[in-house]
Parts: structure tokens; C-alpha cells; sequence
């Protein structure tokens, strides 16, 4: 278990206080499971987290805390350049477009159909009277950025040479498990549909997973 996960714990925030019996009870629930998730990760990960920001475990020299907090300007930079040069290959790879150890190619086609899917399914049905309100999704929006930006820290300190310019490291598998979150950011009350079309999403998911360990087999026994 990685340690920024934890993190999301904060989004059960956005839970109504009328789903409890006092308000203080949100509250609680919060900050149990968050300080009983930190404490159990801490104590099977410590080791790693001390060893992250104290010395990375690559050979060549990672950027340190102690830097980065003295250069915030290089942070902002590392930061930007990431986004603009690896954002196509996390949404590609949060998917899972590169399995194995990255050898084994998903077509872009299988892929961004999984996305369509994934979007439609957000798209609200008529008797679905209830969404997120705005200040809901803003902090599902926050949580996930907060937790993004501790894994981009994370593999800076862990793996990123102090010749790079941008963060080197992450795969989009590690930012998967925030995926569910952010496609509760599009279902909104703007747009709707008649009917639900459950069924055809869940045909076009088993036809789009089916194409795709078909691709898979034609790598493996291309070997």
C-alpha cells in the first residue's frame, strides 16, 4: 500500500452530515479512518518513507526535500514540464495501454474507447434526481489534485535524477485508484439521457476487454 493513498480518505468529507446522527460523528469517521489508515501504512512502510526523502533508491543523485522546499520556482518548474510532456502517457497507461513490464502494448483504439465508455457512463438518466452539488465535486477535484501532487513528490525524491526536468518514474496504474473519483466530476445536471444504457455499456466493455486480451495473445505468441 502506497502511503499517499491515504489521502483519499479525506473525500468521505463530502458524505451529507444527514447521513449521521450528529454532525461530530462525520467528523469522526473522517479522521479514524484516515489516522488508523496512516498509522497502519506507516508501520510496514516507514523504512521506505524515511529512505525516499532522505537518500532515493536509484544510484544517481535524486532531487531532496531540502531542495525543493528551497527552490520553489524548480518545483513549479518540474511540476509544469511534467504535465505538458507525460499527461498523454498517464492517461494512456492508467488504463493499462503498457502490461508486463511495459513491453506489452494495448492499441490506442481499445484504449480511448474504454475512456468514451467511461464517460458515457457518468451521464445521468432522468430519474437520477441527485448529484454531486458543486462544492462536492471541488473537493473530490481537491483531494485528488493533493493526492497527484504527493505522488509526483514521492517519485521525485525516489527517482528522479537532479538532470531531469521533469518528474521520471510514475505510470498511470498509480493514478487509478483516484480514476472513479474524477468521473464523478462529469455527472452533472446539464446533461442527461432518456434512458439508461447500462446494458449496451457492459456489451461494449466485455467486446473492448476482448479485444484486448486478443491483442495481448497476439504479442505473446508473436514471441
Amino acid at each position: 500500500v502506497k502511503v499517499v493513498y491515504v489521502l483519499l480518505g479525506l473525500a468521505l468529507l463530502i458524505i451529507p452530515k444527514e447521513k449521521f446522527k450528529k454532525p461530530s460523528h462525520k467528523l469522526l469517521l473522517v479522521a479514524a479512518v484516515v489516522l488508523v489508515g496512516g498509522l497502519l501504512i506507516m508501520a510496514t512502510r516507514l523504512s521506505s518513507v524515511v529512505g525516499v526523502a532522505t537518500e532515493g533508491f536509484i544510484e544517481k543523485e535524486t532531487y531532496s526535500l531540502d531542495f525543493l522546499i528551497s527552490h520553489p520556482r524548480k518545483l513549479i518548474s518540474i511540476g509544469v514540464e511534467t504535465v505538458i510532456t507525460m499527461s498523454t502517457y498517464y492517461l494512456e497507461t492508467m488504463i493499462g495501454q503498457h502490461l508486463g513490464w511495459l513491453e506489452i502494448g494495448i492499441p490506442q483504439l481499445i484504449i480511448y474507447a474504454f475512456f468514451s465508455l467511461m464517460v458515457i457512463a457518468t451521464i445521468r438518466t432522468e430519474n437520477e434526481k441527485k448529484v454531486l452539488k458543486a462544492g462536492q465535486r471541488l473537493w473530490i477535484f481537491i483531494v485528488v489534485a493533493m493526492t497527484t501532487f504527493c505522488i509526483g513528490l514521492a517519485l521525485c525524491l525516489d527517482w528522479t535524477p537532479v538532470t531531469s526536468l521533469w518528474v521520471e518514474g510514475i505510470q498511470g496504474r498509480y493514478l487509478t485508484p483516484m480514476l472513479p473519483m474524477l468521473m464523478l466530476l462529469f455527472k452533472n445536471n446539464q446533461i442527461e439521457m432518456k434512458q439508461s444504457m447500462s446494458k449496451y455499456l457492459a456489451v461494449a466493455v466485455y467486446l473492448m476487454q476482448a479485444l484486448a486480451v486478443l491483442s495481448v495473445a497476439l504479442v505473446i505468441g508473436a514471441r
